[in-house]
């Protein structure tokens, strides 16, 4: 799939690409040249075990830096299995910017960046490894974005949020033109709970 180079592509690339999924939080949102993606990550991957209990790995950075270098590779490939469904048909033209918010399970007090940090390396290794992005070092990804976090009991996540820059590369007389439109079309939003 080609870059996102102007509003009709957009449209068609919103139309075609979000998806009615679990995992897929929707939300496709164009407004003054910029998309908004939002995706669903999980907080743990469950590795099965052909003669043990399978093996709970809890995305966070004090059991990352303790996995063994196997267990880890195999967890990193869950998770990129994981998030196929939402990354596989995504290309990024590059400058985005990402939001992250953990919903926890408990009301527990937890450190948020230990679990984001190692959500958001899974996740942008995730992005290189569908092609969404051509890689994720500094010259295309230009922030990221750590947001408070949220309760949810039955269900613990973390939702990511992708602005991408599409018209960054505009000369600023035509990106001021674009912003000051004000222009927005949501595509699709949450499925509706029951």
């Amino acid at each position: 799939m080609g870059k996102l180079t102007n509003q009709n592509s957009i449209l068609e690339f919103m139309v075609h690409n979000v998806r009615h999924d679990t995992l897929f939080c929707g939300c496709a949102v164009l407004w003054g040249g910029y998309i908004k993606l939002m995706f669903v990550s999980p907080t743990k991957v469950i590795l099965p075990r052909k003669t043990k209990n399978d093996l709970v790995v809890y995305l966070n950075l004090g059991v990352y830096r303790n996995l063994h270098y196997q267990v880890n590779n195999q967890a990193k490939s869950k998770y990129n299995n994981l998030m196929f469904e939402q990354l596989h048909n995504i290309k990024f033209s590059g400058m985005i910017t990402m939001k992250f918010r953990y919903i926890k399970g408990s009301h527990r007090i937890s450190d948020k960046s230990n679990v984001l940090s190692i959500v958001e390396k899974f996740f942008c290794d995730s992005l290189t490894t569908y092609g969404c992005l051509e890689d994720d070092n500094d010259n295309f990804i230009l922030s990221q974005e750590y947001l408070p976090t949220k309760y949810d009991k039955n269900n613990a996540r973390v939702e990511i949020e992708i602005e991408d820059g599409f018209m960054a590369d505009l000369v600023p007389d035509k990106q001021s033109e674009l912003f000051n439109k004000k222009e927005e079309v949501t595509i699709y939003d949450r499925e509706e709970e029951t």
